[in-house]
């Protein structure tokens, strides 16, 4: 299988949340970040509830997500795109997110998240 990441990728631990067609909130578990998108770990429990509320969990579709701010500013809700999403053992997921929000308030906002990660 070909690469297709253009920026490195940081191991991280951080709580996520999604938010569903409804605007309700699921959580999950960010696994590493990088420039361009973002690794989910998503528990079978908030699996089932996305797909109850209309969510799938397929490449090219939509998710919007909350990255909280490890320097305990306000958090930032961003509008995603699923690049890759698998199933794991005991019904959870695996979903790599591609950052479709460009502007330069959210790259300041993931550059600020991946300095601190670096430094980690």
């Amino acid at each position: 299988m070909m690469e297709k990441r253009h920026f490195e990728r940081y191991r991280c631990d951080v709580d996520i949340t999604i938010i569903d067609r409804s605007d309700d909130e699921h959580a999950a578990e960010a696994c590493d970040i990088s420039e361009e998108g973002i690794c989910l770990l998503i528990p079978r429990s908030s699996v089932m509830n996305l797909l109850d509320a209309g969510s799938r969990l397929e490449s090219g579709n939509g998710l919007k997500i909350i990255i909280p701010d490890i320097q305990a500013q306000p958090p930032c809700t961003m509008l995603c795109s699923i690049a890759h999403a698998s199933s794991v053992q005991n019904g959870q997921y695996i979903i790599g997110l591609h950052f479709e929000d460009d502007s330069p308030k959210t790259r300041s906002f993931v550059r600020r998240q991946l300095n601190h990660f670096k430094a980690l």
